[in-house]
């Protein structure tokens, strides 16, 4: 396979403008909600002409769900990266968790606009890129799921469907994120990871405890 193309100069200065601007949007859509943003809010915080916004997106739509998609990246990329440094399953879905939520906690204005402000017109710009979201959301599911199931193999985790635990770490780390940002936006949400873990992994973990008594120093939920 041949050597990928060095982006040019001009490639490069327009992809650092587009992360400029998506982090603007970022900050617009948090604090003034999807329908009170505009693009002239958007480019004035990034200090971009309106204009130079529309020569990229078609409008606020098309902008907010480069954002969504950009983030989704950044966060697989985080995912990925945390769990590819071990084979161990247990400590892979370990890592998930903290990746997960560390990368929530610094994302507080995304989490904000994806987790707790959500108007009508923002769930059908959301539907509008759901097809493309859905495919890669199913697709780290699959990833999550694997993991579950060589654990499960391996007389790690309980003998439940891989699926479903799946769903269900993400769905506990969800709720943990929105009931944050609703009751207790001003904390940080990696202070409830070991509570997560003692919640989630206790009834898992049920036959790895009986299992690997000689490396509980290393592997406590």
């Amino acid at each position: 396979m041949p050597p990928a193309k060095k982006p040019t100069r001009k490639e490069r200065d327009r992809q650092r403008n587009i992360d400029e601007i998506l982090r603007a949007a970022e900050s617009v859509f948090a604090e003034q909600g999807y329908e009170g943003a505009r693009m002239a809010d958007i480019a004035a915080r990034a200090e971009f002409s309106v204009g130079y916004l529309y020569q990229t997106w078609d409008g606020k739509v098309d902008l907010y769900q480069s954002l969504l998609e950009s983030k989704f990246k950044e966060f697989k990329s985080c995912v990925e990266g945390g769990i590819g440094s071990t084979t161990d399953p247990y400590q892979q879905i370990n890592i998930l968790i903290d990746a997960h939520v560390t990368f929530v906690e610094k994302n507080k204005e995304f989490a904000k606009i994806y987790l707790v402000e959500t108007s009508p017109a923002e769930r059908r710009a959301f539907n509008a890129v759901g097809s493309r979201l859905r495919k890669a959301h199913t697709a780290y599911i699959k990833l999550v799921a694997k993991i579950f199931e060589k654990g499960v193999d391996k007389g790690i985790f309980a003998p439940h469907p891989p699926r479903d635990l799946a769903l269900a770490l993400e769905g506990m780390i969800f709720e943990f994120a929105k009931d944050h940002f609703r009751n207790d936006p001003s904390g940080d949400l990696t202070d409830r990871i070991d509570v997560m873990k003692r919640i989630f992994f206790n009834p898992v973990l049920a036959n790895y405890t009986k299992n690997t008594k000689n490396k509980k120093e290393t592997r406590k939920p």
